[in-house]
């Protein structure tokens, strides 16, 4: 989730196991971040799992995201 430096360094640390990005920002929409296509939410399928790494903002995010959005989040 994001695109932003810790969404970089969570997609390092996960190499190829990153299928794409999710952001919110509309202006984000068709772009790419670290060669991976950007996502909206609302875009993610059911059992697709995505990775919150913003810390202790994690968990906040992750409960809106779960309550508004199809997907798995998970924090980190």
């Amino acid at each position: 989730f994001e695109t932003a430096i810790e969404a970089a360094f969570a997609a390092h640390c996960l190499g190829s196991q990153v299928g794409y990005f999710v952001d919110e920002n509309p202006v984000k929409m068709g772009t790419t971040f670290y060669g991976k296509a950007v996502l909206h939410p609302r875009s993610v399928a059911k059992d697709d799992l995505i990775v919150i790494p913003l810390g202790q903002t994690a968990e906040k995010i992750q409960r809106r995201l779960a309550k508004e959005y199809e997907g798995r989040y998970v924090c980190a």
